[in-house]
């Protein structure tokens, strides 16, 4: 709620992340989908730009055996 409760908060981004090699992994991935510029941009323009977050997940290091998105962009 603090963050969605945020001064000028329009928008809230929760990852869920499943398929990691490990608990560090997912946490690795989520931190870095919900901290990327990119992904925030396309969130705030509801455009599901999907390859924004495969690149947060991609540059955060985890080891992910697949990804699948499921979103509620709008």
């Amino acid at each position: 709620m603090i963050a969605k409760d945020g001064e000028g908060a329009t928008k809230l981004i929760e990852a869920r992340v499943k398929g990691a090699k490990s608990m560090e992994d997912a946490r690795k991935a989520a931190r870095a989908i919900v901290s990327s510029p990119l992904v925030k941009t396309a969130i705030f323009g509801k455009d599901p730009n999907w390859g924004r977050v495969v690149a947060a997940v991609g540059y955060s290091g985890a080891e992910l055996t697949r990804i699948r998105f499921h979103s509620s962009f709008g």
